[in-house]
């Protein structure tokens, strides 16, 4: 059980480390870019995981795959690319305290899609979650005088499309229960590298051009971003997911938003305001309800 913990405490820390990576690419390139690397990195880093395990020893179900492949078009492509773009406009902080709302829209499905009930403690919990957002869009009225719609706009569009793709991954694995988690994760990759793909027929994304042109230091960085954000991250959340305390697991999931925190204000040289803190708390109470 230790071990599980251990496993959900490095994929939170994996990925809020690789938020930081994301964010600042996002703004210095840009967020096609950011989002294409990273979909091809994990492509290229779980297809090496599945060659040296499984090595694709079957035939999975067409149905199947085809399910893993639309899942990771609508979460790891078009819901990533609302994500950094809101990592772009608000942090990685804040974005991630938005993005750790999932529970409630996996909830909301679940109630529609399979008539599961949803408790009055989730009820209560969602409320404290729109404080959180409406805290954070006031702490940029404060400083702009003008409401922050964007950027919360951008986090929640990713939640939603992100939560559309676990939804999916959800039913391939049920459709085809001999494909293991490395080979899903191949598959939802392939998708959304497909989709990218298709992106760039229309728009110019220069993915190994710019590469080229970074520095090594650049390279080593964004690449470690690519990998910590998306394979390593993943990996040890499944693992995780599989033999821990599905509960204990998701509270130390949601710790992701005070790792980032911590990071930006160690990079950054400035502490989090106010204003984040009682986001932080009022995303505590949230999320505590809505487990």
């Amino acid at each position: 059980m230790n071990y599980s913990y251990t496993l959900a405490l490095g994929s939170s820390f994996s990925f809020a480390l690789a938020s930081l990576v994301f964010t600042h690419y996002a703004r210095k390139v840009s967020v096609i870019w950011m989002n294409t690397f990273k979909a091809l990195t994990a492509l290229i880093a779980f297809e090496t995981a599945v060659i040296f395990t499984t090595h694709f020893a079957r035939l999975p179900r067409l149905d199947s795959v085809l399910l893993f492949v639309l899942s990771g078009f609508v979460g790891l492509n078009i819901g990533d690319l609302f994500l950094v773009k809101a990592f772009k406009a608000m942090g990685a902080a804040r974005t991630l305290v938005i993005f750790s709302f999932q529970p409630i829209f996996l909830g909301v499905f679940a109630f529609v899609l399979f008539n599961q009930s949803v408790s009055l403690n989730k009820c209560f919990g969602i409320f404290f979650m729109i404080g959180c957002v409406f805290v954070m869009s006031y702490e940029h009225f404060k400083k702009n005088f003008k409401w922050d719609i964007a950027g919360p706009a951008y986090a929640l569009a990713g939640v939603v499309l992100d939560s559309v793709g676990i939804i999916l991954t959800r039913q391939a694995f049920d459709r085809d229960q001999g494909v293991s988690v490395l080979e899903g994760n191949f598959y939802r990759c392939l998708g959304a590298t497909i989709g990218f793909f298709v992106i760039s027929r229309f728009m110019k994304i220069n993915l190994s051009r710019t590469f080229s042109k970074m520095k090594i230091k650049a390279r080593t960085i964004v690449l470690a971003g690519g990998l910590l954000g998306t394979f390593i991250s993943l990996w040890m959340y499944l693992t995780a997911i599989s033999v821990g305390h599905l509960a204990t697991i998701s509270a130390i999931i949601g710790t992701g938003p005070v790792f980032a925190a911590i990071f930006e204000a160690f990079l950054l040289k400035k502490w989090p305001s106010r204003y984040l803190y009682v986001a932080f708390i009022l995303f505590g109470c949230g999320f505590y309800l809505v487990l």
